[in-house]
């Protein structure tokens, strides 16, 4: 199965909606995590890019532990 991307802009109302929050910038990456209840590693997203490619967004659900089809409601509903 395939992941679709998806807007950046989409894609980080997504992760606010699930309480992440800025913490830094590296380059032209933007690292973001969860203030109460870090994740093993930072999500990490290129906001200078018009779309997040479906790898990335494959990597940061497992790492948050979400399944692709509870993101796909979620996405939808934005």
């Amino acid at each position: 199965m395939g992941y679709k991307s998806y807007p950046t802009k989409r894609w980080l109302k997504w992760l606010a909606l699930h309480g992440l929050v800025y913490e830094r910038t590296k380059g032209s990456h933007s690292i973001y995590n969860h203030p109460t209840k870090p994740f093993d590693r930072p999500i990490v997203v290129c906001e200078a890019e018009k779309e997040v490619p479906g790898c990335h967004i494959h990597t940061t659900l497992k790492t948050m532990k979400i399944s692709y089809e509870q993101f796909q409601k979620e996405i939808a509903a934005l």
